[in-house]
């Protein structure tokens, strides 16, 4: 293996991995303008409840983005069709775990409205 083909090697990863982490920012960069936006209207409700959910699901669904552009940009790379299948694998992984994450602050969420309903 020569010096050129290290060369060639390096620059398509990187170019693959830049894809990759421009559509993460991407993602979050939109996910940070469009919670803005949901902060800025559940302050003008006089409603509780989308205080709080907009304050306890910012968190997963900044990660379940993020990992949404990270599954849409591998189809822009070149990876082999084996590396990309572990990748996907891994994502779906992560996407079960971010999932429940989301599922139990909502249901954090139902409870916080419930309680407060009756006590």
């Amino acid at each position: 293996m020569n010096m050129q083909m290290v060369v060639e090697y390096f620059r398509w990863l990187g170019y693959n991995l830049g894809v990759m982490a421009g559509a993460v920012a991407a993602a979050l960069v939109g996910h940070l303008i469009l919670f803005a936006i949901l902060k800025r209207v559940a302050k003008r409700t006089p409603f509780v409840a989308d205080n709080l959910a907009v304050a306890r699901l910012a968190a997963p669904t900044r990660w379940i983005a993020a990992l949404a552009a990270f599954w849409i940009s591998l189809n822009a790379t070149g990876f082999s069709a084996g590396v990309e299948a572990v990748l996907r694998h891994l994502a779906s992984v992560v996407l079960i775990v971010l999932i429940a994450w989301l599922a139990i602050r909502a249901l954090h969420v139902g409870q916080k409205l419930l309680l407060s309903h009756y006590l």
